[in-house]
């Protein structure tokens, strides 16, 4: 369990409601992962508790000095050498 996250915060985050329904799921998705895998709204147990770290890890990307996600830095720098371009090249018209 992150140990930034505490009680306060799980219910906050499940008093949020989304306007959109992906706003609404994300809302509870990220609930669920604060509280060890327990969603806020059925009390079920939806993931073992012992998966929310790798979970957490999956989508929450290391970032680097800037705050930008080093995987996606990687990715498209990847992108970009596999088709012969480069991203921070600017062609004049």
């Amino acid at each position: 369990m992150n140990p930034l996250v505490n009680a306060g915060a799980v219910t906050a985050t499940s008093m949020v409601k989304g306007t959109t329904y992906d706003a609404t799921w994300n809302t509870v998705m990220a609930a669920t992962l604060a509280d060890a895998g327990r969603n806020p709204l059925t009390k079920k147990q939806v993931m073992h508790a012992q998966y929310v770290p790798r979970a957490l890890a999956v989508i929450s990307p290391p970032l680097d000095a800037a705050g930008n996600s080093v995987r996606a830095q990687k990715a498209i720098t990847d992108i970009s050498n596999a088709l012969g371009g480069n991203p921070y090249s600017a062609t004049p018209r």
